[in-house]
């Protein structure tokens, strides 16, 4: 009984959360529709426009084509990735983006050309913040919605004009999302988009030949193509940073920004607790081995690495990697040095939202050290004293690793802070240690949500074992003569 209403409860809330999604779509496509008719009728003529019978027909017809067709592009999210729609903010970028790249159009078609107008453009921001797959459809979507709008607005004549925008706006944005996988850089990116754009000049030439033989310029055609898709990839890297700090999103560009030394908080760190920084310097470096290793994204490996301790900022003379020949834990007992312990994960996590970096980095820094527990003052408590000792009173607080990402900084975390101070001679004991170190972690239920198999978490067993002798090699000795 309790679990069929419990099923149905889940039901009705699934329900709300869908009505909710199609209530923000309509919004969405009301303000699109306005901002696109005011762009056609200029906005001193907007005010006597509404007045026709015409223009509100045209209002009413636009509401309902992006409506419709954002809504199909909804219905293929929830039918194909339907996790993306987990978290609201994903929505509302694929509708800003969308909405963005569809008023963008209409500006530059209506101000300089039908034949220059950014329509790739949403499909670069859905494919670098999202999903590629998602992306692919949203660039077909969108220039089928811009179609239609062009249509409903403009007589026949000007709808041939935008054959050649669309088509070749549809091959190069594809194209595009397709290359994003191996692109790192800005530069990198800025250049494979101009590739794309030259590219793109003859596909431009042949759609026009056939689509309009009549039409005498059809060299200045290609022109126009390679400038709209420069286009909309430089506007892509001017906006792309709004986009990730208004959404608190991810991108590898974004990423190797905040890596940067000169970052503030890394700056802090390097400062006020070097023996931290250089602990997840030494943790981004294996960090990013292990996720290479399993397929997942080592920037952010390294970036979540690089951040993961920032809550040590708030005592780092507390951590033994800071401390020099003082140790504050010896005044104080073991319940408080506990609690400054395990407190550093949500300084981090709290320290990291209010510096708005990406939400991700922040959950790596409250959860890669999950549940588990803080055993030398546990087992110190023991010692001191016969009544039972809750284990749980002296552990993290959580959530366990919600991501590959937070489960290797996990590991990482661990092995080299267990190794740091270790020489070892023989591979076979190291590879001992690090196993023991990352099965402690698996019977404690610390991979369970994050869908970590065995067979990647002995690929990251590997990788460590080859690479941990490397960070702590030993050295000649230099004698004086």
């Amino acid at each position: 009984m309790e679990d069929t209403t419990a099923k149905l409860a889940n039901a009705r809330k699934a329900k709300k959360k869908a009505l909710l999604r199609y209530l923000v779509i309509f919004i969405f496509s009301i303000f699109a529709a306005f901002v696109i008719k005011i762009i056609d009728a200029g906005f001193l003529g907007f005010g006597e426009a509404i007045k026709q019978t015409k223009t509100i027909f045209q209002l009413l017809s636009l509401i309902f084509t992006l409506t419709v067709i954002l809504s199909a592009l909804l219905y293929y999210i929830t039918q194909t990735k339907k996790e993306a729609l987990e978290n609201p903010k994903l929505l509302a970028v694929i509708l800003s983006a969308f909405v963005l790249t569809l008023i963008l159009s209409f500006l530059f078609g209506s101000l300089i050309s039908v034949y220059i107008m950014p329509l790739t453009l949403c499909g670069l921001f859905i494919g670098i913040l999202i999903d590629k797959k998602i992306a692919v459809m949203a660039n077909i979507m969108l220039i089928t919605a811009f179609f239609i709008c062009f249509c409903i607005l403009y007589d026949a004549a000007r709808v041939a004009q935008i054959a050649v925008s669309m088509l070749s706006g549809m091959i190069a944005g594809t194209y595009m999302i397709l290359m994003m996988e191996k692109t790192y850089t800005r530069m990198k990116f800025l250049f494979n988009g101009v590739a794309v754009s030259l590219l793109i000049i003859p596909v431009a030439i042949f759609i026009s030949a056939i689509t309009n033989p009549q039409y005498n310029d059809i060299l200045f055609v290609g022109l126009w193509a390679f400038l709209s898709v420069l286009l909309s990839v430089s506007l892509f890297i001017t906006l792309l940073p709004v986009f990730e700090r208004v959404f608190r999103l991810s991108t590898n560009f974004g990423l190797q920004e905040i890596c940067s030394f000169d970052a503030k908080l890394l700056k802090r760190l390097s400062a006020e607790a070097p023996g931290t920084f250089n602990h997840s310097l030494a943790v981004g470096n294996l960090a990013q081995l292990c996720a290479l290793a399993i397929g997942e994204n080592p920037q952010l490996a390294r970036a979540g690495a690089y951040y993961h301790d920032i809550g040590k900022l708030k005592e780092p003379l507390c951590f033994v990697e800071n401390q020099k020949d003082y140790n504050p834990h010896d005044d104080f007992i073991p319940e408080v040095s506990v609690s400054i312990i395990t407190s550093h994960t949500k300084y981090g996590y709290e320290l990291i939202k209010r510096e708005r970096l990406p939400d991700i980095i922040a959950d790596i820094a409250l959860e890669h050290h999950g549940t588990t527990p803080v055993n030398y003052f546990y087992n110190k408590v023991k010692k001191l004293t016969e009544e039972q000792v809750e284990k749980k009173d002296f552990s993290y607080a959580g959530p366990i690793p919600s991501n590959k990402i937070s489960a290797i900084i996990m590991i990482v975390d661990t092995v080299e802070a267990a190794t740091r101070a270790q020489s070892f001679t023989d591979v076979k004991h190291l590879r001992e240690l690090i196993h023991k170190l990352i099965e402690e972690k698996r019977q404690l239920g610390q991979f369970d949500n994050c869908d970590l198999t065995f067979k990647q978490l002995k690929k990251i067993e590997d990788t460590l074992v080859e690479a941990m002798p490397g960070i702590f090699h030993s050295r000649i000795s230099y004698e004086e003569k």
